[in-house]
């Protein structure tokens, strides 16, 4: 959400409560009323805009005016700020354009499509007790007796700041020409008034966290907020005009839990408007569902190249060890869940029976002053029986609904456990398992990989080179033996025909024989058998 879009609204809210005083009471009120379907047992409900759709409820009809108000705000803008916003800051931006604290709100909610439960929030009632207003209070998780009287006094104080006001509005329209917005302030900084409100918040996510800071109205008269409403209740008492308050009021003054809360803020300036910051703030976050981030749809090569890094980083000892983790983690979680709707399950109880015990006590002070002739006490006593029986039948029906929360969220966490405990058992099977397959899939990839590599491949190619490099050899062996019997043949008879250089031979000792005696060796005795083979010889070749 951009900048100029928060101080538009703020501006826009500020105008409204400038023009129009008289919302400043019911601009605080829209978020408790939203906020006050909020099922701290099953999480449903809270500030989520839903309240627009719920003015049938008889207890939302004080806050009609304000309601409309903000929404035609909101469908008039064009930034897109929520109607659940809205709610949120209008409350913020009353309290500081009456010289109150900043309170931290966190903008950037989604509006409910349809209207939320009653839960506790039909307990709300102009004419209540106060055990059924803190009752309502305490369901939704806003607080109890000490947040009933802060948001008494707040919403009495800032009435009266508008009261005072709606009398002089001619001259108060010169004030409320359209404001140049200061600069925005992030975060929890200074407050500018000694640290009141000063609320440390985490922001959440998908949330624009922002002061309300804006300027104050030019109001006069009761112009700053704080705890003078409550200084009043108790001066009224103390003066004897107990009778010309509200019923609301005397409640407040009447209920012991609350007088105590009433007394001590009724004495505490900066403890009232610190305390009240705090707890809005609180009651802003109750239900409260910010818009998601968008991101971009990754494409489809994308999602599986990010599953196949994922894939391959996986180890499944660790994943199945870490699942166990988590796995009791959450069985903490949903024990404390359980712990908790029990302990609201019990109060809830206790106030009920509280409530129709003091219907039977009331019924009988009616019987004591009809005997006694008091038809007005015995009215009055009717009266405060029917308010004590309509809230056990409110908290009747709250508590069916908790109780089967409650066997719920007990049958879940018994299955969790059982989960736990196979989880534990079977852990040290599935990571024997798991490391097997791996080594198995390892040891077929290794086999896989040898017969198709291209180191196998070229050993066959060799055995078969060498395979021809024999046959070549062998043939040429071959071929070699045959040529040179050929050639000892041909030399032979070539010896025996003789040759040129032989016959030159032959005629140069025959020019020598002619020119001078040859040399005789002299003659050897003849051996006869030597003789003998010659002759044979002789005779064979003839």
């Amino acid at each position: 959400m951009k900048v100029s879009a928060i101080n538009r609204t703020k501006a826009n809210l500020r105008n409204l409560l400038a023009t129009r005083p008289s919302l400043l009471g019911p601009a605080v009120l829209v978020g408790l009323h939203d906020t006050l379907t909020y099922d701290t047992a099953t999480g449903t409900g809270g500030l989520n805009g839903s309240l627009r759709l719920e003015m049938d409820r008889p207890q939302n009809a004080a806050v009609a005016e304000a309601v409309a108000a903000l929404g035609q705000l909101a469908a008039a803008g064009k930034d897109g700020v929520s109607v659940a916003d809205f709610y949120a800051f209008a409350g913020a931006v009353a309290v500081e354009v009456t010289a109150g604290p900043r309170i931290v709100i966190q903008l950037g909610r989604e509006d409910a499509k349809e209207p939320d439960p009653p839960a506790s929030s039909g307990l709300w009632r102009d004419d209540a007790p106060a055990e059924a207003l803190v009752a309502a209070l305490n369901a939704s998780g806003i607080g109890g007796a000490k947040e009933l009287v802060l948001w008494h006094g707040a919403v009495g104080v800032l009435g009266d700041i508008g009261a005072s006001r709606e009398e002089a509005n001619a001259a108060l329209a010169g004030d409320a020409e359209e404001e140049e917005v200061d600069a925005m302030t992030y975060g929890g900084g200074p407050t500018g008034n000694d640290d009141v409100g000063a609320v440390g918040a985490k922001k959440r996510k998908s949330a624009v966290l922002v002061n309300s800071n804006v300027s104050t109205l030019t109001l006069g008269g009761k112009t700053k907020f704080g705890n003078g409403y409550l200084k009043a209740l108790l001066a009224a008492e103390k003066a004897g005009k107990k009778g010309t308050l509200s019923t609301r009021d005397r409640v407040v003054l009447e209920d012991p839990a609350c007088r105590a809360a009433l007394e001590k803020y009724a004495s505490n300036n900066k403890a009232f408007a610190n305390d009240f910051a705090n707890a809005f703030e609180r009651m802003t976050l109750l239900g409260t569902r910010f818009e998601s981030v968008k991101v971009r749809t990754p494409t489809a090569a994308g999602v599986c190249s990010v599953n196949s890094a994922v894939s391959s980083v996986e180890d499944p000892e660790k994943i199945i060890t870490q699942a166990v983790t988590d796995m009791q983690g959450d069985l903490v979680k949903v024990r404390q869940a359980y712990a908790e709707v029990s302990a609201s399950t019990k109060r809830l109880e206790r106030q009920r029976d509280l409530a129709a015990t003091t219907a039977d006590e009331w019924y009988k002070r009616a019987q004591l002053a009809l005997q006694k002739g008091e038809d007005g006490l015995a009215r009055e006593a009717l009266t405060r029986r029917k308010a004590q029986q309509d809230m056990v039948t409110s908290l009747d029906a709250q508590l069916s609904g908790m109780k089967e929360n409650v066997n719920k969220l007990y049958s879940s966490m018994n299955a969790l456990d059982n989960k736990i405990n196979e989880a534990r058992t079977k852990k040290d099977q599935f990571i024997a398992r798991a490391k097997t397959a791996k080594t198995s899939q390892q040891v077929n990839q290794m086999i896989s990989g040898v017969g198709d590599s291209s180191a196998l491949e070229a050993f066959e190619r060799m055995k078969v080179k060498v395979e021809e490099l024999e046959t070549s050899a062998d043939v040429a062996a071959e071929m070699s033996i045959g040529g040179s019997a050929d050639v000892s043949l041909e030399s032979k008879f070539k010896a025996l025909e003789g040759n040129d250089v032989d016959k030159e031979l032959a005629a140069m000792k025959g020019q020598l024989g002619a020119e001078q005696t040859p040399f005789i060796l002299p003659s050897r005795p003849k051996d006869k058998a030597v003789e003998a083979e010659l002759e044979k010889l002789r005779r064979d070749f003839q």
